[in-house]
């Protein structure tokens, strides 16, 4: 039998030094307390080594006037964050041979105008080539409510392209709102039942759903930002239907833990789906966009590979962070608009939590 990565970081895990995760784990605590200081109202940290939660907890308030704590089951807006699970949804479908990813986005998504400028695919939609642009105006503060994913196409389809498909990295949300399109088509159910009968389901991300407004969500945090005058007030109410695959979804630190352990090696998704997910894709010329499939591609200070994404909502700011070569997994999120919480909060639990060398 296969001794693979996972087993190995299990087994070094199980024998390492108990002090060693004891000053990981004070890491965490001293994060999440400075956190609070910058100005969170509340935080929620995980740790994940392997397929093992190693640690989950949380600081401050989840609810502010109501006296609610953050617990690890409060649940966070996730903001992009969300592409790279709807990435795993697109991933499982291109195993199945149901997605083409270079096939037009009209093969699945009919009703979407081709473009002058040319032929837009999945995976530059889902790459952030495909021209498209992102919000413009109060676009981000929508409080539209959308039945499905194919109306908020709607918002942005009649407009030209802002490049020429694969030209040039352009950040687009609104790209994986096509995305979400295209993944309803060619499933033929709606977008966010293949979203958890693919991904949240086999995943046990039973914390992880849609954040929609009129239902009652156990355990959703209250959402805040900071006033001109620097004081905390509640968020303004918006409606998510517009983005559910590129910014929509609701989610614990915990939920997040388990779906990065299932990014580290071949299981949930095969070997040739994780190169895919996890290789850079270029633009025309040939240059690196540093952006796989949903998903940021970089390295930590000792230039091993590192697979990331951060999120910025209305009332959340998170950080999903794992590296194949140790095993280790992090996600940190906050209840605040544009939090003082960054991808270097996350490298510095990764440097914690690591194999030493």
């Amino acid at each position: 039998m296969r001794f693979g990565r996972l087993a190995l970081v299990l087994a070094l895990a199980a024998l390492a030094p108990s002090a060693q995760w004891e000053r990981g784990r004070g890491r965490v605590r001293e994060l999440g307390q400075e956190l609070l200081e910058r100005g969170c109202p509340g935080v929620s940290i995980a740790v994940g080594v392997g397929a093992e939660l190693v640690l989950a907890e949380g600081f401050g308030m989840a609810d502010l006037e109501r006296g609610v704590p953050v617990d690890e089951r409060t649940r966070f807006r996730v903001g992009s964050v969300s592409k790279p699970i709807t990435a795993a949804a697109l991933a499982r479908l291109w195993e199945e041979g149901r997605m083409d990813l270079d096939a037009p986005v009209q093969t699945y998504v009919p009703g979407f105008p081709e473009k002058p400028q040319g032929t837009i695919s999945v995976r530059l939609c889902a790459g952030h080539l495909a021209g498209i642009r992102h919000y413009r105006g109060d676009e981000f503060l929508s409080t539209r409510h959308y039945a499905d994913v194919l109306g908020p196409l709607a918002v942005f389809q009649g407009d030209p392209l802002k490049s020429a498909p694969g030209e040039r990295y352009l950040y687009s949300t609104y790209g994986w709102s096509l995305v979400s399109a295209a993944v309803q088509g060619a499933a033929g159910e709606p977008f966010l039942d293949v979203l958890t009968e693919l991904v949240l389901e086999p995943l046990r991300m039973h914390s992880t759903c849609p954040d929609q407004r009129a239902r009652r969500i156990e355990g959703r945090a209250c959402w805040y930002e900071r006033g001109a005058d620097g004081a905390l007030r509640v968020a303004p109410a918006v409606d998510l239907s517009n983005k559910w695959a590129g910014g929509g979804l609701l989610s614990t630190p915990s939920d997040l833990v388990r779906f990065g352990a299932a990014h580290l090696e071949a299981g949930y998704l095969r070997s040739e789906t994780l190169t895919l997910l996890f290789t850079s894709m270029r633009t025309n010329a040939g240059e690196k966009t540093n952006y796989g499939l949903g998903w940021r591609l970089g390295e930590d200070e000792q230039g091993h590979p590192i697979r990331y994404h951060t999120g910025s909502s209305v009332g959340g700011t998170t950080a999903l962070l794992l590296q194949p070569r140790s095993g280790v997994i992090v996600a940190l999120a906050t209840n605040l608009s544009s939090a003082p919480l960054s991808m270097n909060d996350a490298r510095a639990l990764l440097a914690a939590f690591r194999e030493r060398p």
